[in-house]
C-alpha cells in the first residue's frame, strides 16, 4: 500500500478505521454498501449489495480525515 498524503496540507496520513457502536456492539467496523438503503422491519437490507470495509486516513498535522472503501485484493 502506498503512503497517503493529506490533500489539504500534504503531510503524511495514518491509517485507521471507524468503529461502529450500533446496537451496543463495539466490535464492528463501518462498511460502505452499494445502492440506496432498503429499509426492512429489522433494519437495513444488505444482502445482494456490494459491501466493503471503510478505511479511514487521518492527517497527523491538520486532523483532516479521508474515507476510502478499497476493493479487496483478487486471488491470482
Amino acid at each position: 500500500m502506498t503512503e497517503m498524503t493529506c490533500l489539504r496540507c500534504h503531510a503524511a496520513m495514518e491509517v485507521g478505521y471507524l468503529l461502529d457502536r450500533g446496537d451496543g456492539d463495539a466490535g464492528k467496523v463501518a462498511n460502505w454498501v452499494s445502492d440506496p438503503p432498503e429499509r426492512r422491519w429489522y433494519g437495513l437490507r444488505t444482502k445482494g449489495h456490494e459491501n466493503l470495509a471503510v478505511v479511514a486516513y487521518r492527517c497527523g498535522a491538520c486532523g483532516y480525515v479521508e474515507l476510502r472503501a478499497p476493493m479487496p485484493p483478487t486471488a491470482p
